[in-house]
């Protein structure tokens, strides 16, 4: 019902936030961990980058009672607390489980296409590649473009052919938003015609 939209869109935002949040966590240590080993960037980039987080979350925090339209983040942070905690926990658990499988379908297809890297390696730089992408503003159907792109960089410098990297994304970008979205739109086509024939049959 439209009188639940607001909840809705507020619970969806929960979803994605704590994926934004793990993406974020994984793609920090893993970039560390994959620069530690081929210098990437500068230790003064890394600071700064640390910096800049930690400046946007005190920013954040010292304007949480500003309000824009009704809205603020002081009761933003009070209606995620009026959520039970076992749920913030179940969300938190599969947020993780969906990152492990995402992170591991790139894993597996470059075991499939025998690229030999170690393990932490690879997943170092899988994690920094999702990790970056999403840090770039695009849109749904150009992902694999903008993934593509940083996966060729940091693979590049692990010695994996390009084409295979490219691939890969674009093979990942079908399989988890082109075929979902297809299937998806079959089945709210289908509900939309069924909406229509109740109210018709109602009327």
């Amino acid at each position: 019902d439209k009188s639940e939209t607001k909840q809705i869109v507020f619970l969806n935002l929960i979803c994605n936030g704590i994926q934004m949040v793990l993406t974020v966590l994984f793609g920090i240590f893993g970039l560390l961990y994959f620069n530690a080993s081929y210098n990437v960037i500068t230790s003064k980039t890394v600071l700064i980058i640390f910096g800049l987080l930690i400046l946007t979350f005190v920013v954040l925090f010292s304007v949480k009672k500003l309000t824009i339209k009704g809205y603020s983040i002081e009761k933003l942070i009070h209606k995620i607390n009026e959520i039970p905690k076992p749920i913030h926990r179940k969300n938190i658990l599969l947020a993780i489980c969906r990152y492990i499988v995402f992170s591991h379908q790139y894993y597996f297809l470059f075991l499939a296409f025998d690229v030999d890297l170690p393990y932490l390696v690879l997943m170092s730089a899988i994690t920094s590649v999702y990790f970056l992408s999403s840090s770039l503003p695009t849109f749904q159907f150009l992902d694999f473009a903008v993934k593509g792109s940083v996966a060729v960089y940091f693979f590049g410098i692990l010695g994996v052919n390009e084409w295979i990297v490219v691939f890969i994304s674009t093979l990942m970008w079908f399989l988890n938003i082109v075929l979902p979205v297809i299937i998806g739109s079959y089945y709210v086509l289908n509900f939309k015609a069924l909406s229509k024939e109740k109210l018709n049959k109602t009327q």
